[in-house]
Formats: C-alpha cells, sequence, structure tokens
C-alpha cells in the first residue's frame, strides 16, 4: 500500500441524507489509496454514520469520530485535526462534492512539486437556487475547501478553528494568511474548480430564506478578527500593513452591513451596527490609536479602486456609526431582545460572543 498523504476532514451534522454523495465524490478520486477520510460527527441527534461508512470501507480508509455534545463545525474539523496526521489536510462539508476524479491528484501533484507552498487554494463552483453555476475565486477568504493545507505550519504555528458558530473558517483563514505573511511563506492558487458547493434549501447558511447571513454575517466576522488578534495574527508585522489589515476588515464588514440593510429589519441593522461598532473601538482604536476620518477611508477606498458604495447605506454614514459614542455594553442585549422569537428558534446553533468573552 502506497504511503497516506491526505487527511480529508468532514465535519457532519444532519447530514446522513447528503454524505453519500460527498464520500462518492471522494471514493473516486484517483489517488484514493493516498487518502484517510475522517467524518467528524458533532453530536448528531440521528445517530452515527457507521451504515454509510460500511457502504465505503472496501473502497478507501474512513473512520468516525463522536463529539459528546454539539460544538459547530469549527471546533469539529479542530477535533479532526488532532485525531488525524498525515501531511496534508483538507475540509470537505457533508453536503458538498469534489468535482472531478483527478483533483485531488492535480492538487497534490502541485503541493509536492513545491515545497515552499503551505496551503493551495482552486477556484469553487457555486449552485444558486435557480440551478445556475457561478465560479468562486480560490483567494477569497471566507472559505476553507478547495484548499489542501500543509499540517506542518498548522501545527508549528498553532491555528485552530475560534469557537464560533458562524464566520469560523474566515477566523481560521484570516489566521493562516496573517502567520504565513509575517513568516513570507508562499500560498499557491489554481484556477481550475475542483470543489461543488452545493445548493440546500435547508442548509444552516441558505436555510430560512439566508436568515443565518442576515444575523450572524456580521458578528461571526467580527468575533473571528477578533480572535485572529488575540492569537497574535498581527504580531511583528508592519505598521503599514496593520493598518490596511484594519481597512479591510471594516470595508468587508461595510459590505455586509449595507446589505443587512437592504432586508429593512430593524433589529438585524442595530445588531449588525453594534458589532462593526465593537471591532473599531475594541480593535482599531487601541491599536491605530486614531480616529479613522471619513476622508482617509475613502482615500484608502480609491487606492484599492473600491467602487461598491449603496445608496441606502453610504460610506459617510458608516464611519460617522463607527466614530459615534452611541453604543453601550448593554445596548447589544438589548438589541437582540428585539429579534423575534422565530429567529433564534431557527439559530438555535449559534451562541454570540460579546465584548467580555476578550477580556
Amino acid at each position: 500500500m502506497k504511503d497516506k498523504k491526505i487527511d480529508i476532514i468532514i465535519p457532519a451534522y444532519k447530514a446522513h441524507k447528503t454524505i453519500e454523495k460527498t464520500l462518492h465524490s471522494i471514493a473516486i478520486q484517483s489517488i484514493i489509496d493516498k487518502v484517510d477520510v475522517t467524518i467528524v460527527n458533532d453530536c448528531c441527534p440521528e445517530g452515527d454514520y457507521q451504515d454509510t461508512i460500511k457502504l465505503f470501507s472496501n473502497f478507501m480508509d474512513i473512520k468516525e469520530i463522536k463529539l459528546d455534545k454539539n460544538c459547530g463545525p469549527g471546533e469539529a474539523r479542530n477535533q479532526g485535526m488532532k485525531n488525524t496526521k498525515n501531511d496534508y489536510i483538507m475540509f470537505v462539508d457533508a453536503d458538498d462534492y469534489l468535482i472531478l476524479p483527478k483533483s485531488l491528484e492535480q492538487m497534490l501533484g502541485i503541493m509536492e512539486d513545491n515545497k515552499q507552498l503551505i496551503v493551495l487554494r482552486s477556484d469553487i463552483l457555486e449552485e444558486n437556487e435557480n440551478c445556475e453555476f457561478g465560479a468562486i475565486n480560490g483567494e477569497v477568504d471566507s472559505h476553507v475547501f478547495a484548499r489542501l493545507y500543509r499540517r506542518n505550519f498548522i501545527e508549528d504555528n498553532n491555528i485552530w478553528f475560534p469557537p464560533f458558530r458562524a464566520n469560523e473558517d474566515v477566523g481560521f483563514n484570516m489566521l493562516f494568511e496573517m502567520k504565513s505573511f509575517y513568516k513570507g511563506e508562499s500560498l499557491g492558487v489554481i484556477n481550475t474548480p475542483t470543489y461543488f458547493w452545493a445548493y440546500h434549501k435547508d442548509s444552516l447558511v441558505r436555510g430560512n430564506d439566508k436568515q443565518f447571513l442576515i444575523d450572524r454575517s456580521i458578528c461571526g466576522m467580527v468575533d473571528s478578527s477578533i480572535y485572529v488578534l488575540e492569537q497574535g495574527g498581527l504580531d511583528n508585522i508592519k505598521e503599514e500593513d496593520e493598518i490596511y489589515f484594519f481597512c479591510y476588515r471594516l470595508l468587508d464588514f461595510y459590505d455586509v452591513l449595507k446589505e443587512i440593510v437592504k432586508s429593512k429589519k430593524q433589529f438585524f441593522i442595530d445588531q449588525a451596527k453594534y458589532y462593526c461598532y465593537k471591532f473599531y473601538h475594541l480593535c482599531y482604536l487601541p491599536k491605530i490609536k486614531r480616529i479613522i476620518p471619513v476622508e482617509d477611508f475613502k482615500a484608502f477606498l480609491n487606492e484599492i479602486q473600491y467602487d461598491g458604495e449603496a445608496e441606502e447605506y453610504t460610506i459617510d454614514q458608516y464611519v460617522k456609526d463607527l466614530n459615534a459614542s452611541i453604543y453601550e455594553e448593554e445596548d447589544l442585549k438589548k438589541i437582540q431582545k428585539k429579534i423575534p422569537k422565530k429567529y433564534k428558534q431557527n439559530n438555535i446553533r449559534i451562541n454570540l460572543c460579546t465584548k467580555d468573552d476578550y477580556r
């Protein structure tokens, strides 16, 4: 038997109806003899995945890890990493697929031939509710799938997923890339899609008319950004790079916030603004030590040729809200009390983080 090279880690929660297709796409890989598959059962109420594993055990090496409590996909992936050992790591969601039989062979070949690379990213083919398909650039940092990570860099730099249930992949990738940035490491990308992000109307992200994105996107992005700072993600980088990091994060938040404003749901708009304000005052001001003027932020936008300002929520209003002294720590609790019960029930697996979590 040839030496194993890749660990594929699949966090699974209520995935019994979809995971077989995922495993089929892995089982047909041309280098399946170099792959170990680990399903991390995130305390699924429907039970284990042993019947599914039996279907594939003759074709590939596959095992299941069971968590005692539901922790979310981030911690499930952490446990998968801690219980595997191959040189490379790939994360696959339990309702998605690898596209072609040579997807893994192509990515592994590039990593083996380019030892300086610590991760190889590929484009993603995304399906929408109308069965239409579009490509997502592999350099986008909001996904951990369609990537082949070199394990020793992750372990040597103590890089793990944050304990959040929203945008935890952003926190992981951001920490990974910030650590690689100041160490001068190389990140590769190929423009060939290797991963199919399937549309499922009942999924956590896309279900309930995408309510999860409205309710939790900013929360997760902010908390993941704070996590990166707490883990030393900005240690040893130049001041100008640090300013760029904060401006880019604030711009990312704005891009999401302007979409939330379109929802016209004031309780979610207030919550999103609170989280942007929280990052600005908890992270930006203590580090940069100066208030961001509108003209400086717009100069930054011109420099990166950004052209995405919304008429209903302008850059001027955004910066004004960031600089306003209108929020207190108790405001978040007041805002959340206004969120209708039906939304809270649909997002029962979400744990919000507050300022106290970072003291």
